[in-house]
């Protein structure tokens, strides 16, 4: 596919097809782990552009990373081979951001197989890695019934009730005009996925809203981790991930930083 085609459909071509500036220089895996724990950071993660486009450079990057004791994750499409992704979890990719970017009746993106995708995402899984997905409901693209009930249910046969699914509002960039996708339909999409697919963790992102930001337990309904802008307001699991007032059992990755 041409470049102008894909830009119109990328929500970041400020950054995928921007200028590079002139000063750039190579900075070797060495470097980035060695400012990372200067700065006191817990791990290292791997977005914008697509993450496997350096591949052979994240194998480097996560094996020493994991050696010093950092997480690895990615932001990715998740649209590579099971022998490329088994690579990147034995190098050390413990984390999953992964793109559905819609269903086989979705023409949009030409060739794209997105059974391939969940494919992946149950792998990772498998092999040990935590693995949450995002669906960015693009009005009049990919939000049609019967796209994103081909999402849902993907989702709970092949991933589980438990793995986190991200409804995020879509906004018109660069050429691609329609619409931004109406919050009543977002909030739809959300009720859908949890009431007739029973998936625990569902969250709609590009809203600003701190109620469909939080975590709740599944079992009692408590509230969490509370969450606004990126930041994590409250952190109410106790230490063994389980939730004060149930004790149900919560599957989170990582731990709470409260620098």
């Amino acid at each position: 596919m041409k470049r102008d085609a894909w830009e119109r459909k990328c929500q970041n071509y400020h950054l995928s097809f921007s200028d590079l500036p002139q000063n750039l220089r190579e900075t070797s895996p060495e470097e980035l782990v060695e400012l990372a724990l200067r700065k006191g950071d817990n791990g290292l993660c791997a977005s914008f552009n697509e993450p496997t486009t350096l591949y052979t450079y994240l194998l480097d990057l996560f094996a020493l990373g994991k050696k010093k004791g950092l997480y690895n994750c990615l932001v990715t499409n998740g649209y590579f081979t099971p022998r490329a992704l088994r690579r990147l979890i034995e190098n050390g990719a413990s984390g999953f951001s992964i793109d559905i970017k819609g269903c086989p009746e979705m023409k949009v993106l030409g060739t794209i197989d997105n059974k391939k995708i969940f494919r992946n995402a149950r792998e990772a899984i498998k092999l040990g890695a935590h693995v949450e997905m995002i669906y960015l409901a693009v009005t009049n693209t990919n939000d049609f019934e019967e796209c994103y009930r081909w999402i849902f249910k993907k989702h709970a046969e092949l991933l589980g009730e438990d793995t986190p699914l991200h409804i995020n509002r879509y906004y018109p960039m660069n050429y691609w005009k329609e619409k931004e996708t109406p919050v009543e339909r977002l909030l739809m999409l959300k009720e859908v996925a949890q009431r007739e697919y029973n998936l625990n963790y569902v969250y709609i992102g590009n809203i600003g809203s701190i109620k469909h930001e939080t975590t709740y337990c599944p079992k009692c309904g408590e509230k969490l981790i509370i969450r606004s802008a990126y930041r994590v307001l409250t952190w109410r699991l106790t230490k063994d991930n389980k939730c004060p007032k149930c004790g149900t059992k919560i599957p989170i990755y990582g731990e709470f930083n409260p620098f």
